[in-house]
């Protein structure tokens, strides 16, 4: 499915424009509140510059919430996570390059310093990077995770720091 790389020091291509940003100042942008999720999402909310959502979630549980963007094909996304509540076993993260609801990657973290990257296709997952520890991932603290995507080649970022890179074979 898919071979690791050896992690390159990143720089931001120069010619990528910024096509979506969003400090959270309000909702401006759209994103999916409580009223529309499913019956596992407690609340969701743009607060206090951060866009925040709770839900209840049994093993396995995965929920995502869509970018209100067009898809682009080459890009850099980041976003601040971090664990509120559950046990630092609870991952979190980027879900990118999602084609539907069964057909997309991850990139997760959790508050025991560890990292994955998992690809589901229709009912089957697969695993691309076993749960792997990694010290630039503080537990109980926002942690920035970020992806570089070009083409079938991704590299993984936390806080800054590229910890990980795949080519997967479409």
């Amino acid at each position: 499915w898919g071979r690791v790389l050896p992690v390159m020091p990143y720089t931001s291509p120069p010619n990528w424009p910024i096509v979506f940003w969003d400090e959270f100042v309000d909702n401006g942008n759209g994103w999916v509140t409580a009223e529309q999720f499913n019956r596992q999402i407690e609340a969701s909310a743009v607060v206090e510059e951060t866009f925040a959502w709770q839900f209840k979630a049994g093993e396995s549980t995965h929920s995502t919430v869509k970018v209100p963007h067009a898809a682009v094909s080459d890009f850099y996304a980041a976003v601040d996570v971090k664990r509120y509540s559950g046990t630092e076993d609870v991952w979190y993260g980027l879900t990118f390059r999602q084609a539907d609801a069964r057909h997309y990657y991850c990139f997760l973290v959790n508050d025991r310093q560890k990292y994955q990257v998992w690809a589901r296709a229709g009912d089957a997952l697969y695993q691309l990077v076993e749960p792997t520890r990694h010290e630039t991932i503080v537990g109980g603290v926002p942690n920035r995770v970020g992806i570089v995507g070009e083409g079938e080649t991704f590299t993984f970022f936390v806080n800054g720091q590229a910890i990980a890179a795949l080519s997967v074979d479409l």
